[in-house]
Order: structure tokens, then C-alpha cells, then sequence
């Protein structure tokens, strides 16, 4: 008889263990998941912000170059103005 306990309550530590290494391993995967689909998302990130540091550094060219145009012009005027 107690044999049969021993066997019962061993069979029921180990179904025990069974179910925890499952759950554990399903929260492993689970949490596996989390972090690739962060990963991804930190990826697209880091892209899209590379893509708008290039678009800032093409509008701040565009604008210097306006400046210059600007100035050139200013320039032109008040050298026909001095001249009159």
C-alpha cells in the first residue's frame, strides 16, 4: 500500500514538473516573440529616422542654398542702388 501511494504521489510530482517545464517554455516562446517583434519595430525605427536625417540634411542644403541666392540678390540690388 504504500508503495502505491509513493507511485501515485511520485506520478503526481512529476505530471507536476511536466506542466511547469511546459509553462515555462511557452512563456520562453511567448517572451521570444515579444523581444523578435521589438527587434523588428526598433529596426523600422532606426530606418525611417536614417531616412529622415537624410531628408533633413537635403532641406537644410536646399535652404543654405537659398540663402546664398538670397544674398547674391540683396547684393545686386544695393550695388544698383549705389550706383544711381
Amino acid at each position: 500500500m504504500k508503495d502505491k501511494i509513493r507511485a501515485i504521489v511520485m506520478f503526481l510530482i512529476a505530471g507536476l514538473c511536466i506542466y511547469y517545464g511546459y509553462s515555462q517554455r511557452h512563456e520562453a516562446e511567448v517572451q521570444r516573440a515579444k523581444v523578435e517583434d521589438l527587434y523588428r519595430q526598433i529596426k523600422t525605427l532606426q530606418q525611417e529616422a536614417e531616412a529622415a536625417r537624410m531628408e533633413a540634411a537635403k532641406l537644410r542644403a536646399a535652404l543654405e542654398k537659398e540663402k546664398a541666392t538670397a544674398q547674391q540678390a540683396i547684393e545686386e540690388v544695393q550695388k544698383k542702388s549705389t550706383k544711381k
